[in-house]
């Protein structure tokens, strides 16, 4: 898969009793990622511009495992565009232990690019500065 690449390492406080990575932290590593690229293409998951606050609240997320991770261990966590609509994106991810030739997890995320007025959520447009940007992040069949 091409995309943006992260590097991370497994801390022991990400681990639970048996020494393996909890479920939990795949999403947070998930969401981390997110953030890593779209600072790289100089926007952010919740902003303010001349249109008012935008930002993108989760509407789905899924994440299948395929051997654990544990202490210490070096993960590429790859992420790429798998769709993109007017409002919507939706990302995947490769968990890639530095080392194995297979992806230990996989997962992805579904954000929905949103307006906030006066407490109100409702779904809005992606600028389309930024969607050109996802667009070159697509996943290619």
């Amino acid at each position: 898969m091409s995309g943006f690449t992260i590097t991370r390492r497994v801390a022991f406080s990400e681990t639970d009793a048996a020494g393996l990575m909890h479920f939990t932290r795949y999403f947070v590593w998930m969401e981390d990622t997110e953030h890593a690229l779209l600072r790289s293409l100089g926007e952010s998951v919740h902003t303010t511009d001349e249109q008012g606050q935008r930002l993108f609240p989760r509407v789905a997320v899924h994440a299948e495992y395929a051997s654990p991770l544990r202490f210490e261990d070096l993960v590429d966590v790859t992420i790429s565009v798998r769709k993109r609509s007017t409002r919507s994106i939706t990302y995947a991810f490769t968990f890639q232990r530095q080392g194995d030739d297979k992806p230990c997890a996989t997962g992805h995320v579904v954000a929905v690019c949103s307006r906030s007025v006066d407490g109100k959520v409702s779904a809005a447009p992606i600028p389309a500065r930024f969607a050109a940007a996802l667009d070159a992040l697509l996943e290619t069949p």
